[in-house]
């Protein structure tokens, strides 16, 4: 059977992460009044994939363990797969309306997108490639929820990275050993991380001379000790009805700010390391920004449909639908929606097969 909610609450309750919220420390985010539903929500998406009559729509039998395991993590090689993968994931975010940006399916399509290209990985450094290879089977075969925190925080643009006030104001290297790296400092905007299992480190912004202490891309569990994980407010603790909230009460991700107080890294988890090029690449030169991007517009899709049924109901409900100015807005709204949904099929139309034989959007 393949990830069901129980399994995924159980692996994130009371497991040691440090996680803080208005300067209170979160011992149990499954049981927090301010995180609980949310936490509810992710579990329930396990729990769908894992309903008989889902199994074969939402799954897929990993070619290593022979478990099932979420769509999400398969590498298409055809027209089809690319299609039966977005199915699922439509599926997947009608359960939520669209309203969870950072869904486990997000991420694993991006470390999906990153093993698909692999190659460009070994031509950087074959350790590096083989860390990357073995991680991906690992989340892959477990049903891992990796959300990322892929942006550094802002301080003085005029200056570069490495020139800021503190040097430690952005996560770097501190140091290495046989083991791994130390790193120190911290990355940002961690949207569900208060609610994964893991967290994929990197830098999508661009880096220079100079900046390659903070060059880095690695993966970690959230509970690693010296990893402190600080939430913004949380909307759900301030709706405390579902019938008067029914989304912020069950669908706020909670972004955070990640600090790393000399955090041990070992080499199997490093990707990227002192180089910024490289760093850049693995968004651009593989085809990990396309399937990132396209789950993200799959998921838009969906949030809009909910949107414009809501809107019409509305107008129903009001007995305002039969005016003609309201039934054009609608249809304005329709056909918004309806271009967003054209823009999915037309990714998919269009996608290629690359040299790896994957076909990618």
């Amino acid at each position: 059977m393949p990830r069901d909610g129980q399994a995924y609450l159980s692996r994130i309750a009371n497991d040691g992460r440090d996680a803080r919220h208005l300067g209170e420390k979160v011992s149990d985010v499954t049981t927090h009044p301010q995180f609980k539903n949310t936490v509810a929500s992710y579990a329930e998406l396990y729990d769908f994939q894992c309903r008989p009559e889902n199994l074969a729509h939402m799954t897929f039998e990993s070619p290593d363990s022979g478990d099932r395991v979420n769509r999400a993590w398969y590498c298409p090689r055809s027209y089809e797969e690319l299609v039966s993968r977005r199915e699922a994931m439509v599926s997947w975010n009608e359960v939520h309306y669209g309203f969870l940006g950072r869904s486990p399916d997000h991420v694993a399509s991006t470390l999906a997108g990153l093993y698909m290209g692999l190659d460009t990985f070994e031509g950087y450094d074959p350790a590096r490639a083989g860390a990357l290879a073995d991680y991906y089977r690992y989340a892959r075969d477990n049903d891992l929820f990796v959300t990322y925190t892929i942006i550094n925080p802002q301080g003085d643009r005029t200056r570069q990275v490495h020139d800021q006030a503190d040097e430690f104001m952005t996560m770097r290297v501190l140091d290495r050993d046989a083991k791994g790296i130390v790193v120190k400092g911290a990355k940002m905007l961690g949207t569900s991380c208060l609610m994964a299992d893991e967290v994929f480190v990197s830098c999508i912004q661009p880096l220079g001379e100079g900046d390659e202490p903070y060059a880095v891309s690695c993966v970690i569990p959230m509970n690693t000790a010296g990893l402190t994980i600080m939430s913004r407010k949380s909307y759900e603790g301030a709706a405390h009805s579902v019938f008067d909230n029914p989304l912020s009460s069950r669908y706020d991700e909670n972004d955070a700010l990640l600090y790393f107080n000399e955090v041990h890294i070992p080499w199997e988890r490093v990707f990227v390391v002192d180089n910024p090029e490289m760093c850049q690449r693995q968004f651009h030169d593989t085809p990990c920004y396309r399937f990132e991007e396209y789950q993200a517009v799959v998921r838009l899709m969906v949030k809009l449909r909910f949107l414009v049924a809501l809107a019409r109901r509305i107008t129903e409900v009001n007995g305002t639908v039969a005016i003609s100015s309201v039934r054009e807005t609608l249809g304005e709204l329709a056909s918004e929606a309806a271009t967003v949904e054209a823009f999915v099929k037309a990714i998919e139309v269009n996608g290629t097969l690359d040299h790896n034989g994957y076909y990618v959007p």
